[in-house]
Order: structure tokens, then sequence, then C-alpha cells
């Protein structure tokens, strides 16, 4: 017999367990974007003799 806080946490795992994974690979991805394209906007800024903008 299952108590009902041990059917909340199972509900819990199946709802958290995905968006974590989604995030995680959101996350790698997105990163992964960003940083080439900062690496291709940085190239153009610096082809066109525009100077980039400051890191903050």
């Amino acid at each position: 017999m299952t108590s009902p806080l041990d059917s909340l946490v199972q509900q819990l795992f199946y709802v958290v367990v995905p968006i974590a994974i989604v995030a995680c690979v959101v996350g790698t991805v997105g990163g992964l974007a960003f940083r080439s394209f900062d690496t291709w906007a940085t190239r153009r800024l610096r082809r066109t003799g525009q100077p980039s903008s400051p890191r903050t």
C-alpha cells in the first residue's frame, strides 16, 4: 500500500527529471550556440573595423 507522499514524490520525480534533462540539453546547446555566435560576431565586427562592444 503506497502512501500519498510516495505517489506525490513519484509524480514529482516524473516531472522534475525530464525538465532537468531538457534544461541540461538546452543549456549545453544554447551555450555552444551562443559561444559560436559570439566568436562569429566579434570576427565580423573586427573585419568591418568597428570596435567591439566592451564586455560587461
